[in-house]
């Protein structure tokens, strides 16, 4: 993390002689400081060069009006004491450190009179972290759980590991404008992220119940064991529960996969667009049924349409709105007698999933092909005045 970003403690002695003093959430001293007429915009901007501001405190009751506008200010918590700090209290606070200026030694005694009040939930909080081999995380950690942005400490590791990682995107040249059918890719791609993260949690909250299950059926047989005969049904149905959340556990890995898979496959898709392969819609064959279910869900006009099957034409004349069509076999002819712009999908670099698809081809390939397409149609216009 960048020292200028690392959440800090500020004590602050306003005055007409004011002392600051920062440390850090560890209880570690970064600066004192104290200036004459040190006003608030000053203040802050003195403060900002050593991280950000969490947590501002002062050694007298009630609270100064300055600290509190300046807390405001940066959204930080505001700690105090109830009674203003006796010099023995300060003395107490400050008994590892040798600092002349009166102000300074006040800001500081306040800057860890704060800390204190926290201490033993930072301690808890690091502690649970080396277990976990994640002390680097402590800071974020810390200022989730003092601003209640976390339920406990474990909710707050798991929002700080699943936070998504920031990648700065390579730079490229774009040839085409990313079309609808990428948008529509992406939109699937949240919400299969979306997907999988539930049934993350719910795979989790499965496995515990399974783990507590297990642990009451076995202290619930060896007491019986040891105290009573033996209730076999008793058991049985407990086996029986735990048998049933164990497939369910199953399922819901097994859906987590699958949904993983496509994913990736979606992911892939959306990768080969950005590097200027061509997005298209993809139905399975060109029947009424088909057309009709592809016209209702999706907008055909001005796409390139894959047909996947050649055997099925019924509803071939329904998609007349769309730019073109790359088909197989024999259902190439019927669409150029129909005066679609034809490419014959076996002479074309092709990668699908469900109805989304991708197609790397050379842009004289399209244009010869909207030619052609379009000549039949002009041959046919002139016919019908001959």
């Amino acid at each position: 993390m960048d020292l200028k970003e690392r959440p800090i403690i500020v004590g602050l002695d306003p005055g007409i002689k004011t002392g600051i003093a920062l440390i850090d959430l560890n209880g570690n001293l970064i600066i004192t400081k104290s200036s004459k007429n040190f006003s608030k915009s000053k203040i802050s901007e003195f403060i900002l060069n050593f991280g950000n501001p969490i947590i501002f405190s002062c050694d007298v009751s009630p609270l100064p009006k300055t600290v509190e506008k300046i807390a405001a200010n940066f959204l930080a918590k505001t700690v105090f004491p109830l009674k203003s700090l006796s010099k023995e209290e300060k003395n107490k606070l400050l008994k590892n450190y040798d600092l002349k200026d009166k102000h300074e030694r006040d800001a500081l005694a306040a800057a860890f009179f704060a800390y204190n009040q926290f201490k033993k939930l930072f301690k808890e909080i690091d502690e649970k972290l080396s277990e976990y081999g994640l002390l680097e995380k402590s800071d974020e950690i810390k200022e989730l759980i003092l601003f209640k942005k976390a339920k406990n400490i474990d909710s707050a590791i798991k929002m700080v590991l699943e936070k998504p990682i920031e990648v700065k995107p390579k730079k490229f040249i774009v040839k085409k404008e990313i079309s609808l059918e990428t948008n529509q890719l992406k939109g699937k791609l949240k919400e299969r992220e979306r997907e999988i993260l539930i049934l993350k949690n719910y795979f989790k909250t499965l496995k515990e119940k399974i783990r507590i299950l297990e642990k009451r059926n076995n202290e619930l047989k060896e007491r019986l064991k040891r105290e009573y005969k033996v209730d076999e049904k008793a058991i049985k149905k407990k086996d029986y529960l735990i048998n049933n959340l164990k497939i369910k556990l199953k399922e819901s890995e097994n859906e987590r996969k699958k949904l993983r898979e496509e994913f990736e496959k979606i992911e892939s898709l959306i990768e080969l667009i950005i590097n200027g392969w061509l997005p298209v819609l993809v139905i399975n064959d060109a029947s009424k049924e088909e057309v009709k279910k592809s016209k209702n869900k999706y907008d055909l006009k001005d796409k390139w349409i894959v047909i996947l099957s050649d055997e099925k034409f019924s509803g071939l004349k329904e998609l007349n709105l769309v730019k073109g069509i790359i088909c197989k076999g024999k259902l190439i002819k019927m669409a150029k007698e129909f005066d679609f712009s034809v490419i014959d999908l076996e002479n074309i670099d092709f990668k699908y999933h469900k109805n989304f698809g991708v197609i790397k081809i050379d842009e004289k390939i399209i244009k010869n092909a909207e030619k052609n397409g379009f000549l039949k149609w002009l041959e046919k216009y002139k016919k019908r005045f001959e």
